[in-house]
């Protein structure tokens, strides 16, 4: 059935689900408060007012970083079998990683 339909249209409707799911997201969400440097111009989102600046801003640039890594890694053939193998060290990472370096409460609130 799906070879009926024009590529460009199914192009478009992941597109649109892609776009339409921006908002809302809290990684997003926090990348815009970083980009607004006056503290009176944030949103009232919980996480905003209850972890410190430059908690939340590590913690957005590690996400960031790491999302960046993994989309570079799936999109080079030579290297994209290991995609799942990285997609599986998150776990671990998340694990033992994090909590060295963010509060126990910072990681509860930013990581919902």
């Amino acid at each position: 059935v799906l070879k009926f339909v024009p590529q460009a249209i199914i192009i478009g409707i992941f597109l649109y689900l892609g776009i339409s799911s921006i908002q809302g997201n809290q990684m997003f969400d926090r990348a815009f408060v970083l980009l607004t440097f006056e503290r009176d111009r944030w949103p009232g989102y919980y996480y905003v007012q209850d972890v410190e600046r430059r908690e939340m801003t590590r913690f957005t640039i590690m996400q960031v970083v790491i999302t960046c890594v993994l989309v570079a890694i799936s999109r080079v053939s030579q290297i994209a079998i290991a995609f799942p193998f990285l997609m599986a060290t998150m776990i671990p990472f998340r694990l033992y990683v994090v909590p060295r370096y963010f509060t126990a409460d910072a990681v509860r609130i930013l990581d919902k």
